[in-house]
C-alpha cells in the first residue's frame, strides 16, 4: 500500500510508517554521498555562462514531464522498494563511479554525471520496471545537458585542432602547395570568425550526442551495442565535416586570400555540415529496434530488507570517500620576492575573481604590477596543489574580449618553453605556462595529467599581459622570462622542501 490510511489496523500502520522511514533515510544518505557536488549544480543552474545548458535543461524537463503523464508513470516514494536488479546495479554502480572519479580524477562534470545516473537507478525502485527502461534515455538527456562542451574543449580541444590542421596540410603538400604551414591553418580558422557551437570541431562531439540521445528518447529506440555503433559513425562524420569547413576556409583564406568569402561562408559551412551529420545518424537510429511496448513484467517484487541494505552500503560509502582536492585554507600562501629588476607593486585580483580560484582549489592567487627594460604589465601567478584551479589563460582574454589571433609556443634559452598569445583588436600580447619544483611546460593538457602521476604537488600558473607588443624572442625579453622563471621555480623548491 502506498498511503498511511487511519481506518488500517495498527500494525499495518505501523509496518507502513517504518517503511516510509527507511525510505526517507536512504533519499537522505544518498544525497548526503553526493552532498559535495551542490556548489557546482548550484552554478550550473544559476551563473550566466551556462545560460544554454539550463534552458536545453528547462526544455528536458518540460518533455519528461509531458512524456510521464502521458504515459502515467509515477514513482511511489512510500512504497517498499522492489528487488529489481538493473535500477540497483545502476545505483551502486554510479555511486561506485561517482567515489573512483572523486579520489583519481576529480572532473566535476563527471561526478555529476554518475551522480544523475546512480539517482536515476535509486528512483527505479519504486518505478515498474517496464517504465523505468523506457525512461533511461531521459536520465541520459539530462546528463547531456552538463557542460561537458567545455569539458571535452578543454581536454581534447588543442590536440583535435592540431589532428585537423595537419591532415589539412598533408592534403594541401599533396595538392602542390607546400606553403601553407599547422600553425597557418590555426591562425586562419581562429582569425575568421568566432567558432559557433554547432559548428565547432569538438564542441559538436557534445551537441550531437545530445541530438543522438533525445532522437532515440523520442523515436523509442533501444539503447544497446548498435546503438553505440551508431554513436561512433556520428562522431565519424562530425569530424569529417569539421575537416571539410577547415579545409575550406583555409583555401579561400591563406590560399586564395578571399577573406571576406571565407567569414560569409563560415557559419553556414558548420551548420551544414553538422546537419548532414545528423541526418546520417537519424537514418540510422530508424533502422535501430524499437522499444518493446508490451508491460511484461510489470512490478519486481517488494522486499523490506532492500531499504535498509542500501542505507548501510550509501552510508559506508558517504563515510570513506575522499575528494580528489581539499579545501586551500588550511595551506601555507605562497609569498612571492621578486628581483628589484623587476620593478613590481601588488595590485590585487578583484574580489569575485579571487573568490572563484580559491573556490576551485587555488592556495593563492596573486597579481603584481611590473616594469622591465621599457616593457609594462602585470603578472598573475595562481599556486595550486590541483589542476582544477588551474586553467587555459586564453579562456579568460577571451571573457575579457579579446580573443587570441594567434597562439605560438617559444623557446626559453634551453631550459623551457612559453605559449605566446597575440590578441585581437588590441596592441596587447601575453604569454604563460605552468611550472612546479621538478618541471615547467606549456600545455595544459599535460599540467593535468601530471596530477595522476605526483598528485599533491604544488604547481603555479604564471601568466603574463603585456601592456603593448613584444618581441618574445628578444634578448630583453628571453631574459626576463629566465629570471621570472628562476624566481618561481626558488619559490617552488623552498616549499617542497620545508
Amino acid at each position: 500500500m502506498s498511503i498511511i490510511q487511519a481506518n488500517q489496523p495498527i500494525e499495518t500502520r505501523t509496518q507502513q510508517i517504518v517503511d516510509l522511514a527507511c525510505n526517507v533515510v536512504l533519499v537522505g544518505v544518498w544525497a548526503w554521498l553526493y552532498k559535495r557536488l551542490l556548489g557546482y549544480v548550484s552554478v550550473i543552474m544559476f551563473r550566466s555562462d551556462f545560460r544554454l545548458n539550463q534552458l536545453l535543461l528547462i526544455m528536458v524537463v518540460l518533455l519528461a514531464g509531458w512524456h510521464f503523464r502521458k504515459r502515467g508513470a509515477r514513482v511511489n516514494l512510500t512504497a517498499v522498494p522492489t528487488l529489481h536488479i538493473q535500477a540497483i546495479t545502476m545505483t551502486l554502480g554510479g555511486a561506485i563511479a561517482y567515489m573512483l572519479c572523486e579520489k583519481y580524477i576529480g572532473i566535476n562534470t563527471l561526478s555529476t554525471s554518475f551522480m544523475i545516473l546512480g539517482s536515476y537507478g535509486l528512483i527505479g525502485l519504486w518505478m515498474s520496471p517496464h517504465t523505468w527502461r523506457k525512461s533511461l534515455p531521459v536520465a541520459f538527456l539530462i546528463v547531456c545537458v552538463l557542460p561537458f562542451g567545455t569539458m571535452l574543449q578543454t581536454f581534447l580541444g588543442y590536440p583535435m585542432r592540431i589532428i585537423t590542421a595537419d591532415i589539412v596540410q598533408t592534403m594541401l603538400v599533396q595538392m602542390g602547395i607546400p606553403t601553407i604551414t599547422t600553425s597557418t591553418i590555426l591562425v586562419t580558422v581562429n582569425g575568421i570568425a568566432n567558432i559557433d557551437l554547432p559548428c565547432s570541431g569538438v564542441q559538436s562531439i557534445w551537441t550531437g550526442t545530445m541530438f543522438l540521445m533525445a532522437a532515440t528518447w523520442l523515436e523509442k529506440r533501444k539503447l544497446n551495442l548498435k546503438w553505440i555503433g551508431i554513436w561512433l559513425v556520428l562522431m565519424v562524420l562530425l569530424f569529417i565535416a569539421n575537416f571539410t569547413r577547415v579545409f575550406t576556409l583555409t583555401i579561400l583564406g591563406a590560399v586564395w586570400n578571399w577573406w571576406e568569402i571565407a567569414e560569409i561562408v563560415h557559419v553556414p559551412l558548420g551548420v551544414c555540415g553538422f546537419v548532414f551529420a545528423c541526418g546520417g545518424a537519424l537514418f540510422l537510429l530508424r533502422k535501430q529496434a524499437r522499444l518493446d511496448g508490451t508491460k511484461s513484467g510489470a512490478m519486481a517484487r517488494p522486499v523490506r530488507w532492500l531499504a535498509p541494505l542500501l542505507i548501510g552500503i550509501v552510508a559506508l560509502m558517504a563515510i570513506t570517500h575522499k575528494p580528489f582536492y581539499q579545501p586551500a585554507s588550511a595551506l601555507q600562501p605562497i609569498s612571492w620576492v621578486y628581483p628589484a629588476a623587476f620593478n613590481v607593486t601588488a595590485d590585487p585580483l578583484e574580489p569575485n575573481q579571487y573568490e572563484l580560484l580559491m573556490r576551485d582549489g587555488a592556495d593563492s592567487a596573486d597579481r603584481y604590477r611590473f616594469s622591465w627594460r621599457g616593457q609594462t604589465g602585470s603578472i598573475i601567478l595562481v599556486g595550486s596543489h590541483t589542476w582544477r584551479a588551474h586553467h587555459l589563460p586564453e579562456r579568460c582574454f577571451e571573457v575579457a574580449g579579446h580573443k587570441p589571433l594567434a597562439i605560438e609556443p617559444i623557446m626559453v634559452g634551453d631550459a623551457f618553453s612559453l605559449r605566446t598569445l597575440t590578441l585581437m583588436d588590441t596592441d596587447q600580447t601575453a604569454a604563460f605556462w605552468f611550472q612546479s619544483a621538478a618541471q615547467t611546460t606549456n600545455d595544459y593538457t599535460q599540467r593535468i595529467w601530471a596530477d595522476f602521476v605526483q598528485p599533491r604537488d604544488n604547481w603555479v600558473l604564471v601568466s603574463i599581459l603585456f601592456d603593448g607588443n613584444v618581441d618574445h624572442e628578444s634578448a630583453d625579453m628571453q631574459a626576463f622570462y629566465e629570471q621570472l622563471h628562476e624566481t618561481v621555480g626558488n619559490q617552488l623548491k623552498l616549499m617542497a622542501n620545508s
